[in-house]
């Protein structure tokens, strides 16, 4: 059989699957587009979505600050232009239009999952509109999540298969218009199920969103995902081992000697075959972006987080590592966002 109607045959068929086996199936899965934009590989220009981007007295709307990573602020360092904000999903454009400008595209998963958040109320996020979905897949509980919608057409505890429409592409949260409608998609990893009580004490404005909060989020580089999926079917966690580089490692006590964070139930490949040793401390690596890729058991004490080793780098570590990390005579150290995230992360708040 053809690949693409292999993949086709497996998409309907996780779409007639029960609830309990449409997400376990199988250790591979497919990524679909959740827009009839396709265009990702052979036109990205015309797959993402321009921001507006003025650099030094010059306007220009580039494509590329829609992609997944260090895509937006520009800033001129060392006689090199780089970028040092990163965006965490990918915004794709619309392709369909009514005749006053508002965006027709449908929304459906990228994969089959349940429905656990959506967000009516836009005013209560800078992604507006949202919905999140988990897939409870053999490597883990994964969420994807559905942003700036004009309108959301599912509710919480439905389960979508992959035919399900979920809403509209929209141009709803702060910062973009009708000309930018775009839809804002993440697929990763949920950081802890104890969010809401690390948020408590490190922010003094509301909650509003439980533990589908964006700043509960670690997005994958969800392009790079589909690109490979269209190619062959992927197992999310070998995908991730064998595609991100540790950028940096962060030495932190352990809440207990035998305390496992919710990143360790939830995604078990981050620590290994077997359950992680009785340790007073982590040695916790991260991506570039603060994805985490491997907790290791250490028995070096310490007090509060601090970097255990950095990539040698010609840009300073704030410039990727989202103000993590900053350099003070030429030794690394975690700024007080650092310390919170991977307080965050460790679940030792």
């Amino acid at each position: 059989m053809p690949f693409n109607l292999f993949i086709l045959a497996l998409v309907f068929s996780l779409a007639t699957a029960s609830k309990a086996s449409a997400n376990t199936t199988s250790k591979l899965i497919y990524l679909q587009f959740p827009t009839k934009n396709h265009y990702l590989v052979e036109e990205p220009h015309k797959f993402y979505m321009y921001t507006n981007r003025s650099f030094e007295g010059k306007a220009s709307k580039p494509w590329q600050g829609g992609q997944y990573g260090y895509v937006r602020n520009l800033i001129r360092y060392n006689n090199s232009i780089i970028a040092t904000k990163f965006h965490e999903g990918i915004d794709i454009a619309p392709i369909q239009r009514d005749a006053s400008g508002n965006p027709l595209d449908q929304v459906k998963p990228v994969f089959p999952g349940k429905v656990m958040y959506c967000n009516y109320t836009a005013s209560h996020s800078s992604y507006g509109k949202y919905v999140v979905l988990t897939h409870d897949l053999p490597s883990g509980v994964y969420y994807s999540l559905y942003a700036h919608l004009n309108e959301i057409h599912v509710t919480a505890g439905q389960f979508l298969n992959a035919t399900t429409k979920l809403g509209t592409l929209g141009y709803t949260g702060r910062g973009i218009n009708k000309t930018r409608s775009h839809l804002h998609l993440e697929f990763g990893l949920i950081l802890s199920s104890k969010f809401e009580k690390w948020h408590k004490k490190h922010f003094q404005d509301s909650n509003n969103h439980s533990i589908y909060n964006g700043l509960n989020f670690s997005g994958l580089p969800i392009n790079s995902l589909i690109k490979s999926s269209q190619k062959e079917l992927i197992n999310i966690a070998d995908w991730t081992q064998r595609n991100l580089k540790t950028y940096y490692q962060v030495l932190c006590p352990r809440k207990s000697s035998n305390h496992l964070p919710s990143l360790l139930k939830h995604y078990p490949w981050l620590s290994g075959a077997n359950k992680p040793a009785s340790s007073p401390s982590w040695i916790i690596s991260f991506s570039s972006s603060g994805i985490p890729l491997k907790f290791e058991p250490s028995w070096i004490r310490v007090s509060k987080p601090q970097i255990h080793w950095i990539t040698n780098s010609w840009l300073p570590p704030e410039y990727r590592s989202r103000n993590r990390i900053i350099k003070k005579n030429d030794k690394p150290y975690l700024t007080s966002s650092g310390i919170q995230y991977v307080e965050l992360v460790s679940e030792n708040f």
